[in-house]
Protein backbone atom coordinates (compact mmCIF):
# COMPACT_ATOMS: atom_id res chain seq x y z
CA UNK A 1 0.00 0.00 0.00
CA UNK A 2 1.48 3.45 -0.65
CA UNK A 3 1.24 6.63 0.88
CA UNK A 4 0.09 10.03 -1.14
CA UNK A 5 2.92 12.98 -0.24
CA UNK A 6 1.08 14.91 0.74
CA UNK A 7 1.95 17.86 3.63
CA UNK A 8 0.05 15.83 6.23
CA UNK A 9 2.25 12.47 5.48
CA UNK A 10 5.44 14.62 5.36
CA UNK A 11 4.47 16.43 8.64
CA UNK A 12 3.32 13.15 10.29
CA UNK A 13 6.72 11.66 9.67
CA UNK A 14 8.69 14.39 10.44
CA UNK A 15 6.63 14.34 13.81
CA UNK A 16 8.03 10.74 14.45
CA UNK A 17 11.31 11.62 13.53
CA UNK A 18 11.32 14.00 16.30
CA UNK A 19 9.52 11.60 18.42
CA UNK A 20 12.13 8.60 18.26
CA UNK A 21 11.66 5.80 20.13
CA UNK A 22 8.02 6.84 22.24
CA UNK A 23 4.94 5.75 21.80
CA UNK A 24 2.19 8.56 20.70
CA UNK A 25 -1.36 8.25 21.26
CA UNK A 26 -3.63 9.82 18.81
CA UNK A 27 -4.38 12.65 21.37
CA UNK A 28 -0.26 13.39 21.58
CA UNK A 29 0.30 13.27 18.15
CA UNK A 30 -3.26 15.94 17.28
CA UNK A 31 -1.63 18.18 19.51
CA UNK A 32 2.19 18.05 18.83
CA UNK A 33 0.60 18.82 15.34
CA UNK A 34 -1.09 21.62 16.53
CA UNK A 35 1.72 22.70 18.61
CA UNK A 36 3.85 22.61 15.59
CA UNK A 37 0.75 25.24 13.96
CA UNK A 38 0.05 22.19 11.50
CA UNK A 39 -3.96 22.06 11.22
CA UNK A 40 -5.57 18.96 10.81
CA UNK A 41 -8.51 17.27 11.39
CA UNK A 42 -9.17 14.43 13.81
CA UNK A 43 -10.58 12.04 11.62
CA UNK A 44 -8.07 12.54 8.94
CA UNK A 45 -5.17 12.12 11.47
CA UNK A 46 -6.97 8.48 12.73
CA UNK A 47 -7.40 7.83 8.20
CA UNK A 48 -3.61 8.52 8.14
CA UNK A 49 -2.77 6.83 10.90
CA UNK A 50 -4.04 3.75 9.45
CA UNK A 51 -2.18 4.31 6.18
CA UNK A 52 0.87 4.54 7.79
CA UNK A 53 0.44 1.40 10.01
CA UNK A 54 -1.13 -0.77 6.50
CA UNK A 55 2.44 0.39 5.09
CA UNK A 56 4.56 -1.02 7.81
CA UNK A 57 6.11 2.24 8.67
CA UNK A 58 4.11 2.54 11.91
CA UNK A 59 2.61 0.20 14.27
CA UNK A 60 -0.63 0.36 16.45
CA UNK A 61 0.08 -1.02 19.86
CA UNK A 62 -2.60 -1.25 22.72
CA UNK A 63 -0.94 -1.11 26.25
CA UNK A 64 -2.58 -2.50 29.51
CA UNK A 65 -5.52 0.74 29.92
CA UNK A 66 -6.92 -0.62 26.28
CA UNK A 67 -5.28 2.88 24.80
CA UNK A 68 -3.82 2.83 21.27
CA UNK A 69 -0.56 4.27 20.77
CA UNK A 70 1.71 4.46 17.79
CA UNK A 71 5.61 4.20 16.85
CA UNK A 72 8.32 3.37 14.19
CA UNK A 73 7.63 -0.42 13.65
CA UNK A 74 9.96 -2.74 16.25
CA UNK A 75 12.90 -4.35 15.80
CA UNK A 76 13.63 -2.95 11.99
CA UNK A 77 15.69 -5.19 9.53
CA UNK A 78 14.38 -8.31 11.25
CA UNK A 79 11.25 -10.68 10.47
CA UNK A 80 10.03 -10.02 13.77
CA UNK A 81 8.57 -6.55 12.52
CA UNK A 82 6.16 -8.57 10.39
CA UNK A 83 5.03 -10.34 13.32
CA UNK A 84 3.90 -7.26 15.93
CA UNK A 85 6.74 -7.95 18.20
CA UNK A 86 6.42 -4.71 20.39
CA UNK A 87 9.41 -4.71 23.45
CA UNK A 88 8.42 -1.23 25.19
CA UNK A 89 8.53 0.30 28.52
CA UNK A 90 5.46 1.39 29.76
CA UNK A 91 5.77 3.89 33.17
CA UNK A 92 3.05 3.56 35.34
CA UNK A 93 3.15 6.75 36.93
CA UNK A 94 3.09 8.98 33.49
CA UNK A 95 1.76 6.48 31.51
CA UNK A 96 4.83 7.24 28.63
CA UNK A 97 5.77 4.53 26.34
CA UNK A 98 9.00 4.21 25.05
CA UNK A 99 10.46 1.30 22.49
CA UNK A 100 13.29 -1.13 23.68
CA UNK A 101 15.30 -0.67 20.15
CA UNK A 102 18.23 -1.08 22.24
CA UNK A 103 17.78 -4.65 23.39
CA UNK A 104 18.12 -6.65 19.73
CA UNK A 105 18.97 -9.67 21.92
CA UNK A 106 14.94 -9.21 23.23
CA UNK A 107 14.04 -9.15 19.55
CA UNK A 108 16.27 -11.84 18.79
CA UNK A 109 15.34 -14.43 21.91
CA UNK A 110 11.54 -13.29 20.69
CA UNK A 111 11.81 -14.19 17.13
CA UNK A 112 13.33 -17.70 18.12
CA UNK A 113 10.02 -18.17 20.32
CA UNK A 114 8.01 -17.52 17.13
CA UNK A 115 9.53 -19.41 15.14
CA UNK A 116 9.41 -22.33 17.21
CA UNK A 117 5.65 -22.14 17.37
CA UNK A 118 5.16 -21.55 13.85
CA UNK A 119 7.78 -24.96 13.13
CA UNK A 120 4.87 -26.73 14.83
CA UNK A 121 2.33 -25.21 12.41
CA UNK A 122 0.96 -22.13 14.23
CA UNK A 123 -0.27 -18.79 12.23
CA UNK A 124 -1.02 -15.37 12.70
CA UNK A 125 1.52 -15.12 15.25
CA UNK A 126 2.37 -11.83 17.55
CA UNK A 127 4.55 -11.29 19.92
CA UNK A 128 4.37 -8.22 22.71
CA UNK A 129 6.72 -7.44 25.27
CA UNK A 130 5.91 -4.74 28.04
CA UNK A 131 8.49 -3.80 30.62
CA UNK A 132 6.56 -1.84 33.22
CA UNK A 133 7.46 0.24 35.83
CA UNK A 134 8.62 4.18 36.66
CA UNK A 135 10.43 6.16 34.69
CA UNK A 136 13.79 8.15 35.25
CA UNK A 137 11.79 11.47 34.66
CA UNK A 138 9.23 10.66 36.68
CA UNK A 139 11.47 9.49 39.59
CA UNK A 140 13.52 12.55 39.64
CA UNK A 141 9.98 14.55 40.66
Amino acid sequence: MGIRCTAASRQLLVLFEQAGQELLTHPQIYNRLREQRFDINRVILYRLLDRFVAAGLLERVVDQERVARYGWVACPGSSASTLNLSPRFECRSCHRQFRLMELPELCDAMQVALDAWAAKGSRGLQAEVAVRGVCERCLQH
